[in-house]
């Protein structure tokens, strides 16, 4: 899991928020297109953050020992 890439999404999610809320002009489509990117980019960045978690307490194949030597593979 690349930690710059969550980080990333949670930085463009807070802009797109921040933008949201910012614009004066009353443009309903615009407003709430920016609020489901932002969503949707929180969406993406807590999916990673709990696959990220899962990936790490679930034992897999680059847990175990390797008792062979590095010549013998």
């Amino acid at each position: 899991m690349n930690i710059n890439l969550f980080a990333g999404l949670f930085f463009w999610g807070m802009v797109v928020r921040s933008l949201s809320q910012l614009i004066t002009v009353s443009v309903t489509l615009t407003q709430g297109l920016l609020t489901w990117i932002s969503y949707g980019l929180w969406v993406s960045a807590g999916v990673m953050a709990v696959y990220a978690g899962v990936r790490h307490l679930r034992p897999g194949k680059h847990d175990r020992v390797n008792t062979e030597a590095g010549h013998e593979e």
